[in-house]
């Protein structure tokens, strides 16, 4: 007999499956945070035109979160120039072992990003090394501001009091967004990575990952470099070739890249050579290993409007 509740259903299953890396992590079980919101969801995808430049962002609460009941600790942020010039982004990776890793990393990214859009404002011109340091500066005085030194867990963690204060790495990015430019600054804190997809050959534009020594907790221990502990950024200024991709991208999704010739980044390479749909993207960020286990977060941008016909 027909069952209309079963057939409509099955139309709801994902059009493509979980991204498998081997080796294949072990099933586990999903445990909910025990307060959700959406702006701390578990997951979330995102995408777009932006003036002259296409945007994907995604980020997904890894494995061990999930096993543990604790929320994502990973954020994001975008926001674009009144001029309509620039685009301003910003991507954290919450510090596991600190406390309020979560809030740390959205007030991080938020600030930031705020501070940008300020000093941009007064100046047509590129950012120097003492803006961006005055930014980091201002995004670590209101980390301590929003979770002081020592704050428990978050509403939705499962986690006791942290032995850690909050913590959180910062890449940001100052794009060129109108079609005129192709200078691309990067400010570092910590090791969130920007890297760019030239053809199907991804370049680190942050620190080069070094295949022999990529311990995967090494980010989370005590002594990370982090806001608002460590203030000072690595400032990079690079050229964006127009069909290039720049990346943003926290540990999570990294380390699993190995030196850009890993199965993920291979994979990655091909199906990003133009902006996926949204949900394929979202499928990409949150692939699946046995050895990595960490939130995963990309925002990817390329040059052009190429969501004009987006089905």
């Amino acid at each position: 007999m027909r069952n209309p509740a079963r057939e409509y259903a099955v139309r709801l299953l994902p059009a493509t499956p979980v991204r498998l890396i081997e080796p294949r992590p072990s099933p586990i079980t999903m445990l909910l945070p025990t307060g959700v919101e959406s702006g701390g969801c578990g997951y979330v995808v995102d995408g777009g035109i932006v003036n002259q430049v296409t945007i994907r962002a995604a980020s997904c609460r890894g494995r061990s979160h999930a096993e543990t009941g604790d929320g994502r600790q990973d954020r994001y942020a975008i926001a674009l120039t009144p001029d309509q010039r620039r685009l301003v982004v910003a991507v954290a990776d919450g510090v596991r072992l600190a406390s309020a890793a979560d809030l740390a990393a959205e007030v991080a990214c938020r600030a930031a990003v705020s501070a940008t859009l300020q000093r941009l404002e007064d100046t047509a011109n590129s950012l120097t090394d003492k803006d961006f340091a005055a930014i980091m500066v201002q995004a670590a005085t209101e980390i301590e501001r929003a979770c002081g030194r020592g704050t428990s867990a978050r509403r939705g963690s499962r986690r006791s009091t942290s032995l850690h204060g909050p913590a959180t790495t910062l890449t940001l990015a100052v794009i060129p967004a109108d079609g005129h430019s192709d200078e691309v600054q990067i400010a570092a804190v910590g090791n969130s990575a920007a890297v760019l997809l030239d053809g199907l050959t991804w370049r680190w534009i942050t620190e080069t990952p070094d295949s022999d020594d990529r311990p995967e907790q090494g980010l989370h221990q005590p002594g990370t470099r982090s806001l608002p502990h460590h203030r000072d950024p690595v400032v990079h200024t690079v050229v964006w070739p127009y069909d290039g991709v720049l990346v943003l991208m926290t540990d999570g999704l990294e380390e699993a890249m190995g030196t850009g010739e890993s199965r993920l980044a291979l994979d990655l390479a091909a199906a990003w050579r133009r902006p996926p749909a949204f949900l394929d993207f979202l499928r990409d960020v949150d692939y699946r290993q046995s050895t990595r286990s960490d939130d995963q977060t990309a925002v990817a941008v390329w040059h052009g409007r190429l969501d004009e016909r987006y089905e």
